[in-house]
C-alpha cells in the first residue's frame, strides 16, 4: 500500500510540477494477476486549483514511462445521469438484437451506425 501511495504521489507531482496533496485513492474492479490491463485507479484531489492544473497539464503523461496514465475530470451529477440513461438504452438495444459494434457512447449520447440515437 505504501508503494502505491508513493507511485500516486510521483505521478501527480510529475503532472503538476509541484507537491500535490490528494485526499484519497481507490482501485476499481477486482485484482487479477493475469490481466492484460491494470485496474483503474481513482484519485480524489483535495484542492480545486490542483484539479484544474492536473487536467491542463495531463499531456505530460504520454511521456511517462512507468505507467499508462489517463487523466480526466470527475463527471458532474448531470453527466453521470445522462451516461446512465444512455447505458440503459444501450443494454436494451443489445437485448433486442442490435449489433454491439454499431453502438457507441460519445459525449454521453448513444450513437447507432454513426447517428445519434433518439427514443421515438
Amino acid at each position: 500500500m505504501e508503494s502505491e501511495k508513493a507511485s500516486v504521489s510521483k505521478i501527480l507531482n510529475c503532472i503538476a510540477e509541484e507537491d500535490v496533496q490528494w485526499a484519497d485513492f481507490f482501485w476499481i474492479g477486482k485484482y487479477n494477476p493475469s490481466a492484460k490491463m491494470p485496474r483503474t485507479l481513482i484519485v480524489r484531489l483535495s484542492n480545486p486549483w490542483l484539479i484544474r492544473k492536473c487536467l491542463a497539464k495531463s499531456y505530460r503523461m504520454k511521456h511517462y514511462e512507468e505507467h499508462n496514465v489517463y487523466v480526466s475530470k470527475e463527471p458532474t451529477a448531470e453527466e453521470r445521469e445522462k451516461e446512465k440513461r444512455s447505458l440503459i438504452t444501450h443494454a436494451k438495444l443489445l437485448e433486442s438484437g442490435a449489433n454491439r459494434s454499431t453502438l457507441k457512447l460519445i459525449n454521453f449520447k448513444l450513437h447507432v451506425n454513426g447517428k445519434e440515437y433518439t427514443d421515438n
